[in-house]
């Protein structure tokens, strides 16, 4: 059963007036995130089309730029760690000596009074700065890698092409670097280790490496994304953010906003977006919960059109302005 709720203009709209509803939604979405896949879900955008953007961001931004023109310095100051090694000697000694291990040598060796065995200090750049320095540039490596396999012979004139293909072999030549070749690339990237490395001692030399690795998590911002976000699909936005502020206005506690089978994880619903129009018509949204669906219809073409395996046995309402919105969810679970 279809249920259509319709009231005027309301004070309820006026909460709006202070952000933009699609990146109030981005600021509220649980990090660490796959940017692709929200665009998908939340916009409707084709996953492979934003983490190619995304990937050009990476390979070509800022923050790409800083840390290739830093390396040359960072390279001649590089964090190291000491490594000591085992090594036995008839020449000489060669650093502190271990006694027990020098005399099984020599008692090996029929009592060869020159034989030692020493604990040699060397050189380990094998340490935490580092491998997030590696692992920044195997990210800019890999990035620029996909932008390179779209590069056709007609993007030789485009700066863009060029840059980030210039970027890609400036990474992959520090990266074989004598010093970085043996170093493990980080696999700890996360907020907390980055924000711990950038506060650390000499961190200032390796904030590029930490600003990139940031962008990498996050390349795009909402506002960015908002040239691809069409007015059905900003509605849309509108009407789930005024669901969300009513679920919070009765006391309940939102977790940040997750992806979950190619849906929005909102609370006790999920939200689903419909891909937008070629021909930019308007379209429904849909808000599922346990026994209530709300068909979101700001443009009121019907609930017609709704996929009845999405709703199932639920009740269904349709709703077409926040104020709309807000009374079904005061009311749901009442």
């Amino acid at each position: 059963m279809a249920v259509s709720i319709t009231t005027g203009p309301g004070p309820g709209e006026a909460g709006f007036a202070h952000c933009v509803p699609t990146e109030e939604l981005w600021r509220r979405l649980a990090r660490p995130f796959d940017v692709g896949e929200v665009a998908e879900v939340l916009l409707g955008i084709p996953a492979d089309v934003i983490t190619q953007l995304a990937d050009v961001v990476i390979s070509t931004g800022e923050e790409a730029t800083v840390l290739l023109e830093t390396m040359p310095t960072l390279l001649r100051r590089l964090r190291m760690g000491s490594n000591d090694s085992v090594e036995r000697s008839a020449s000489g000694v060669r650093g502190p000596v271990l006694w027990a291990e020098t005399v099984a040598a020599r008692s090996s060796s029929f009592g060869h009074t020159g034989v030692y065995v020493c604990s040699v200090p060397g050189r380990d750049y094998d340490v935490i700065e580092n491998r997030l320095l590696v692992a920044a540039l195997k990210t800019l490596v890999q990035a620029g890698g996909r932008v390179r396999a779209l590069i056709g012979p007609e993007d030789d004139n485009d700066e863009l092409a060029s840059r980030a293909l210039i970027n890609i072999d400036m990474a992959a030549h520090y990266l074989g670097h004598r010093a970085l070749a043996q170093v493990r690339p980080s696999t700890r990237t996360g907020r907390r280790s980055l924000r711990s490395m950038a506060s650390g001692r000499g961190a200032a030399a390796y904030r590029p490496a930490v600003a990139l690795l940031e962008k990498a998590a996050e390349p795009l911002e909402a506002e960015e994304l908002m040239p691809f976000c069409d007015r059905s699909t900003r509605m849309h936005h509108r009407l789930l953010l005024a669901a969300m502020d009513a679920l919070e206005s009765r006391g309940s506690r939102l977790p940040g906003l997750r992806t979950e089978s190619g849906t929005l994880i909102v609370g006790p619903f999920d939200y689903v977006s419909p891909r937008p129009a070629r021909d930019g018509s308007p379209r429904i949204a849909l808000l599922r919960g346990r026994d209530l669906v709300i068909a979101l219809d700001p443009a009121r073409v019907g609930v017609g059109g709704v996929d009845a395996a999405q709703v199932g046995c639920r009740r269904l309402v349709s709703v077409s302005t926040p104020v709309e919105v807000t009374k079904v969810v005061n009311a749901w679970g009442r």
